[in-house]
């Protein structure tokens, strides 16, 4: 059926949901769209007779006006997303990326030429997210890699240098000196599970954590790296309560949320981080997502700057991941959904007040520890193992392996101690009732610490297990965490948290 009812066409025109516009040979702009008038700011009245350059940048106009001359010399039809990148400059001066379909159309007066524009602007946001995505994932993936390998090298460092310190009386300067090492180690150690922390879900211990031990960790940090134009002042409360958590994310936590409020500080100003504890019902809960929790100790970290400050229609999306205020896109748009999604996974959340030019203002709020017990981790104390018995050591690294012996041997164990996880299993066949414990790498070549337990649980379903590994986030941990009388331990590990978890995995 052919339409010929014009007022039928215009409606269609109308209704379309991408911008239409018709021009002739010279760019004169005959016929707009609501959905044109729309995109670029312009009324009808003001787009009708003006040259359509007007509508794009400076910087295209010359090589626009060549294209026209081009279109009209050889006229054909253009299909939406092909050619250049292309741009379009909307009456409050701001360029919007745009694609433009361009067709022929013959008329008595000649060829005119009808183009659909659309704005591209949500595409091209979604386009840089997801490179964005996909380069922190070849970012983790390459940290992963690398963690195995580096912590074995801590691993080496750490646990020779406790023998040794072992040896050494207090006081000397020699014992200083390898306490040094001992605690250079550990943070090499825990700088590492930063970096693989938002690649992988953390698989650290959850404790009883001290948060003013960790602020002051993360304030030597701050005070060396940031500017010093920035001044920070720093308060805690007396027997701010302790809060459960993991370590290393609380730590991340802290360093986010303070390295967001310096950034917020181009030209410099005042940093200032507190930690107190609050009743919960004299908290102004505002967050809608949040039940209003009643007579409930928290424990509450004030971050707050005298920066740039927040617009109020920024303030919805600042814990949106890859949405970034900052200029130029400094920044990867994540420091701050991480940190909201740590405070959600800890029970807490976060109330932000922020004016432009006054500054931000984060609260913190994370259910405080009764009485502030230690773990059970915290409260072991160092001597021999009371259970006696034959442990089976797998370690595919010579040096780990026999440090690994070292370590267990002063705990009072006998310890059969192999590199390869096929002779271990080989030499456990012969005797499956001779062993007592596994203790085992995870990343093996051959065979995988896993394989092996499956293996070696195949004879013997009640045997206790210790994974040992740096590299436990490659989509096992569920599978190693939800067996029986199985425990894990991250490398590198003082011989302390070995015993540990030698006792925990013997009492289950």
């Amino acid at each position: 059926m052919e339409i010929e009812n014009p007022e039928l066409v215009q409606l269609a025109l109308e209704s379309s949901p991408s911008g239409i516009l018709m021009t002739d040979a010279e760019g004169e702009i005959l016929l707009v769209n609501k959905a044109l008038e729309n995109l670029f700011g312009y009324s009808r009245a003001e787009l009708i007779g003006r040259k359509v350059e007007e509508l794009i940048p400076d910087r295209y106009r010359s090589a626009y006006s060549a294209l026209r001359e081009k279109f009209f010399a050889e006229p054909q039809t253009r299909v939406m997303g092909a050619g250049r990148e292309l741009y379009g400059l909307r009456s409050d001066r701001v360029e919007v990326p745009i694609e433009i379909g361009l067709n022929p159309v013959t008329t008595p007066d000649g060829i005119l030429v009808l183009a659909s524009v659309i704005d591209i602007s949500a595409r091209r946001e979604a386009e840089f997210q997801l490179r964005e995505s996909h380069k922190l994932e070849a970012i983790g993936a390459l940290a992963s890699g690398i963690a195995h390998d580096f912590n074995n090298i801590l691993l080496s460092i750490l646990g020779y240098t406790e023998i040794v310190r072992a040896q050494i009386p207090d006081g000397s300067e020699i014992a200083d000196d390898l306490d040094r090492v001992i605690s250079g180690t550990m943070r090499g150690k825990k700088l590492v599970e930063r970096i693989l922390s938002y690649s992988r879900h953390s698989t650290g211990g959850i404790e009883s954590i001290d948060p003013g031990a960790i602020l002051k960790e993360v304030l030597d940090l701050l005070r060396a790296s940031i500017p010093s134009s920035v001044a920070i002042k720093a308060y805690v409360e007396d027997g701010v309560p302790n809060v459960l958590a993991e370590e290393t994310t609380l730590h991340q936590l802290m360093m986010n949320l303070a390295t967001n409020a310096v950034q917020a500080m181009p030209d410099g100003g005042e940093l200032k981080i507190e930690l107190t504890s609050e009743l919960g019902n004299d908290v102004n809960v505002s967050s809608a997502t949040v039940v209003r929790p009643v007579k409930k100790l928290y424990t509450r970290l004030r971050v707050s700057d005298s920066g740039v400050g927040i617009p109020e229609e920024d303030k919805e999306k600042i814990f949106e991941a890859f949405y970034t205020t900052k200029r130029d896109r400094q920044g990867s748009g994540l420091g701050l959904a991480i940190s909201h999604g740590i405070v959600e996974s800890m029970k807490g959340w976060i109330e932000v007040e922020s004016a432009v030019g006054k500054g931000t203002c984060m609260d913190v709020y994370l259910p405080a520890m009764k009485g502030n017990e230690l773990s059970d981790a915290e409260n072991t104390t160092d001597g021999v193992v009371p259970a006696r018995g034959h442990i089976l050591a797998v370690d595919d690294e010579p040096v780990l392996a026999k440090l690994l012996h070292r370590h267990l041997g002063k705990m009072g164990f006998e310890v059969s101690v192999f590199t390869s996880s096929v002779e271990a299993l080989e030499n456990f066949e012969l005797e499956p009732e001779k062993f007592d414990m596994l203790v085992t790498d995870n990343t093996m070549p051959d065979m995988t610490g896993l394989e092996l337990v499956k293996r070696i649980r195949a004879h013997r379903p009640e045997i206790p297990v210790l994974f040992l590994s740096g590299k436990f986030m490659n989509g096992n941990h569920d599978a190693i965490t939800n067996m029986d009388r199985i425990e894990t331990l991250r490398k590198p590990y003082t011989t302390r948290e070995l015993q540990s978890q030698i006792d925990k995995v013997f009492g289950n």
